[in-house]
């Protein structure tokens, strides 16, 4: 998105996330969820009381940037037995 600010007008965020669910039984489940997350961003820097009286779209970091990506999944297997449950979780997570 556009920001107002110098260095802040090229944001860009792209973010998924899928969640399922499936009953073998019904007292056996499955779940998955998938997440991906992929962000660039300008870093406009803070402004002082006089920077901003002066300029308030100035930026005081024309440079500086943030990038990161992050994918993950978690399978979560589920037994319920009457009032005792059982949950075996895998997580899986790649970022920067």
């Amino acid at each position: 998105g556009q920001g107002y600010r110098d260095n802040n007008d090229n944001t860009d965020i792209d973010d998924f996330m899928l969640k399922t669910r499936y009953a073998f039984t019904d007292r056996d489940e499955l779940l998955a969820n998938f997440h991906y997350y992929d962000a660039k961003a300008g870093m406009p820097g803070g402004l002082s009381s006089a920077q901003y009286a002066q300029n308030p779209f100035q930026s005081t970091r024309p440079w500086d940037q943030f990038e990161g990506r992050r994918k993950d999944m978690s399978f979560k297997y589920k037994h319920q037995e009457d009032d005792k449950q059982f949950e075996v979780l895998t997580y899986f997570t790649d970022s920067y």
